[in-house]
């Protein structure tokens, strides 16, 4: 099986049992999520109030200033995928990758999550989306452990030959992370608000602007690359 064809590596339990309520009220079943029950706003709420590290850090920093930072690291025809790389973490928490490596059935569930939160938004994984998305998670962790970690991320695997990026780590609010994150996936998936003033949920169309135009100011319209990817709908449902 392709690594982008996951598959759910537990035995779901009761239905009664297995969801969560959200922050719009909607119900998400955490072995079984559904696309029709993912919401931006949800995402956006719950990211912005996880702190990274699990709050071991100097500062309140949510995983969706994170976020927003991966996503400022990458071109724009991909930014979207950096946005959106934790957004699992919305409904399942943010676990550390030490016990994540000990938890095999977690990461299952995981990366079914985060395929059906993709799905339900018109992106797909791509192996070299995937590593290009990685660099620019791993530069941000080196300037966030540099940052807000007491030890200054010395002695981190793996940080020796990651490049430090030139950010500005803000520790925003929550509610100021939240309407930030709502602000950029706006900008990614419909070029700003729509008629209603609100933020639309769903990325969609081909729409044009000028290509020298700073997608972090204005973005056009992102219609993501249709990849062949597997996916099982009768596990993420309709």
């Amino acid at each position: 099986m392709s690594e982008d064809a996951h598959e759910l590596a537990v035995e779901p339990m009761s239905n009664d049992i297995n969801w969560i309520e959200t922050f719009t009220g909607k119900r998400i079943n955490l072995l079984i999520p559904k696309r029709e029950n993912i919401d931006i706003l949800d995402i956006a709420h719950g990211l912005s109030n996880h702190c990274r590290f699990t709050g071991q850090c100097l500062r309140f920093y949510s995983v969706a200033e994170h976020s927003i930072h991966v996503a400022n690291l990458l071109e724009r025809d991909i930014a979207i995928y950096g946005l959106l790389h934790d957004s699992s973490e919305a409904y399942m928490g943010d676990i550390v990758a030490p016990l994540k490596i000990a938890l095999p059935d977690y990461r299952s569930v995981e990366r079914l999550m985060q395929m059906v939160i993709f799905h339900h938004f018109g992106l797909y994984e791509y192996v070299e989306y995937k590593s290009r998305v990685k660099r620019a998670d791993n530069s941000m962790l080196k300037a966030e452990a540099f940052e807000l970690m007491h030890g200054r991320g010395g002695g981190w695997d793996g940080m020796d030959d990651v490049e430090m990026p030139d950010v500005q780590i803000e520790c925003m609010s929550p509610s100021r992370a939240e309407r930030a994150f709502l602000d950029l996936f706006a900008r990614l998936t419909t070029g700003g608000r729509n008629e209603a003033g609100s933020v639309p949920l769903v990325s969609k169309g081909t729409g044009q602007t000028d290509s020298t135009e700073d997608w972090r100011v204005h973005s056009p319209m992102l219609q993501p690359p249709m990849l062949n990817v597997t996916i099982n709908d009768s596990q993420i449902g309709s």
